[in-house]
């Protein structure tokens, strides 16, 4: 009963907190029961629980040693929204990226058995960052691999956007088929009241038990893979949770705990639409409003633009890994469902899918978060880009995100991107040049092709520029001595502080257009390069490089993000903690 009630405490505490300063709603409501069973059951941190992705670990924080700190979520200096190993003793892989837990949580189940040690290691995974392929690579592991593994998947029937595919399609089978586990007790019961004869018999059949499951659950994935699977169990029945934990804390074998829970549960306004108070800013608990007024995005903007060119163009389709949502697909998957394709968390298939797509006649446009985009590197090299494919790649989230940190920061893109031969990355500032590029991107290009964006709204500064259809334009020709080179989310600091300093500006457009930048620095005596980027790699090396190789001698300073990952924190914060705000530009140009 005590419990119980601290499961309502927890509700209570994360429901206050995460209004405040927003973060992962949903899913977190929905994990509470579990988070208190498995501590309940097992000796943490002896025994180690790995958090796939990291959605559901909001009462795991606030239960082990974070309580007074979880008001600090997601703020800067404060506790990340994922698990975080330099975060605390209780944390044993950093989360963020989705389907890793049991890769992970099965090496160190390795590891702890060479070093003699016989600890439980668990791993907490959603049904959703099952979709992803790295998840049955680990799978597929375990029997030749460990002898002791706990695998609990949180299914709630979604993760982001609805979940799709076969496996997603399984798990409604196993939550269908609790007829099974209401047989196997009655037979065992009916057995037992027969003299002599019933311990016979219940050792035959326990001998032919995979078979009188596949009779009832039509197929068992796990059964076929060697895996014992418990479930599936109400994700809120604390007194069955802890018994299943019990269950197979006991066992020397692996075993998977299937449990089906409800995202937002005890908070009304997310039950109901456990979507939109997933990822959630700060809002209002009595009404459920959110309070940012926002009336427009990059994502929208571009969910918009695929609607009316899907409109004019029958071969045109779109793909999306489980962000049919946040990459503003939404309305499209509506309208056009015979050209939409949500592959679930599987990147790498999307660019394969892609660009077999392309080799078919259509005309397929990617749009996964730059962060998540990394992980189809190889795919879009050999497959997409070796090929000479037309696939275009709508990169969301290109740059700084805020408050879910290094894991989703978009970074790096360009600086991996940029290096592949025969590929074109746009950087639009803002929406016109978003649809301009885009139309140039899928209309006259026929190769590979990125149109990154940042997210949130465009800023209202350089919402009247226009793609001049130059890969590079000076905008600012003052015949200053200083000038300062940009692209993308960083036009408008850059703008900004041309003007307040009378220094020129060039603007790229397409990242192929720093080699003509050269040619336009002969009169300069100071030159800015401003990047929302990771420096290593990045456009303005290249250039430092080819104005070195051309021989043209120049005061050059990079302004980007040098040799580290950049933690949470808004997205002001860290334009202005890396120099790239407005005051930033200046302050360099100054200090130069």
């Amino acid at each position: 009963e005590e419990k119980k009630t601290l499961c309502s405490e927890v509700r209570k505490y994360m429901l206050e907190t995460v209004s405040r300063n927003g973060g992962h709603l949903s899913s977190n409501l929905g994990s509470v029961e579990l988070t208190v069973a498995l501590l309940s059951v097992f000796d943490i941190p002896e025994d180690k629980v790995i958090f796939d992705v990291g959605h559901q670990s909001y009462p795991y924080k606030i239960l082990t040693d974070r309580k007074e700190a979880f008001k600090t979520l997601r703020q800067k200096g404060g506790l990340s929204g994922f698990p975080k190993i330099n975060e605390s003793k209780y944390d044993f892989a950093t989360g963020g990226h989705a389907s890793t837990s049991i890769s992970s949580a099965l090496g160190i189940a390795e590891a702890e058995k060479h070093l003699g040690k016989r600890n439980n290691i668990i791993t907490v995974i959603g049904d959703g960052a099952l979709t992803g392929g790295l998840a049955f690579e680990g799978i597929n592991n375990i029997s030749a691999t460990s002898d002791k593994l706990i695998i609990v998947i949180n299914d709630n029937e979604m993760s982001i956007s609805e979940n799709v595919g076969a496996f997603s399609r399984h798990l409604s089978d196993l939550r269908a088929s609790a007829e099974y586990q209401k047989t196997k007790k009655g037979v065992k019961v009916a057995l037992d009241s027969i003299p002599l004869l019933g311990k016979g018999i219940k050792t035959v059949l326990a001998s032919s038990k995979n078979a009188v499951k596949k009779a009832i659950y039509k197929n068992s994935y796990f059964s076929d893979m060697g895996i014992d699977c418990y479930g599936p169990i109400d994700g809120h029945d604390l007194e069955r949770l802890i018994s299943a934990f019990t269950a197979c804390k006991n066992e020397n074998a692996p075993c998977v705990v299937h449990i089906v829970t409800k995202k937002g549960k005890g908070y009304p306004f997310s039950e109901m639409n456990p979507k939109k108070f997933h990822g959630v800013g700060p809002f209002d608990i009595k009404t459920g409003k959110n309070e940012e007024t926002t009336k427009s995005s990059f994502s929208k903007e571009f969910g918009d633009y695929m609607l009316g060119k899907a409109a004019d163009n029958e071969n045109l389709c779109a793909i999306t890994a489980a962000m049919a949502d946040g990459t503003g697909l939404f309305s499209y998957s509506e309208a056009f469902p015979e050209r939409f394709y949500d592959v679930g968390i599987a990147e790498e298939h999307a660019a394969v899918f892609a660009s077999g797509l392309a080799t078919g006649g259509m005309i397929p446009v990617v749009a996964i978060y730059s962060a998540f985009l990394l992980r189809a590197t190889d795919e879009i090299i050999n497959d997409c880009a070796i090929e000479k494919r037309h696939v275009v790649f709508a990169v969301d989230r290109a740059g700084f995100v805020g408050a879910d940190g290094e894991t989703h920061n978009g970074l790096f893109d360009v600086s991996v991107f940029s290096s592949v031969p025969g590929t074109e990355i746009y950087c639009p500032s803002n929406y016109q040049e978003l649809r301009e590029m885009l139309d140039e991107a899928i209309d006259e290009n026929d190769g590979v092709c990125f149109v990154r964006y940042p997210k949130g709204a465009e800023d209202e500064s350089v919402s009247e520029f226009s793609y001049s259809k130059n890969s590079v334009d000076k905008v600012i020709s003052n015949n200053s001595e200083s000038v300062i080179i940009t692209y993308g989310a960083t036009f408008a600091a850059a703008l900004s502080a041309a003007k307040k300093t009378g220094a020129d500006l060039i603007k790229i457009n397409k990242i192929s257009g720093y080699k003509l930048v050269p040619d336009m620095l002969s009169s300069y005596k100071k030159v800015v390069f401003a990047e929302e980027g990771i420096k290593k790699g990045s456009v303005a090396e290249k250039l430092g490089s080819l104005l070195s190789e051309k021989g043209i001698s120049v005061k050059y300073k990079v302004i980007a993000v040098e040799d580290e990952f950049v933690p949470h924190m808004t997205v002001s914060e860290a334009r202005e903690n890396y120099s790239l705000s407005e005051k930033g530009i200046i302050r360099t140009i100054e200090e130069m």
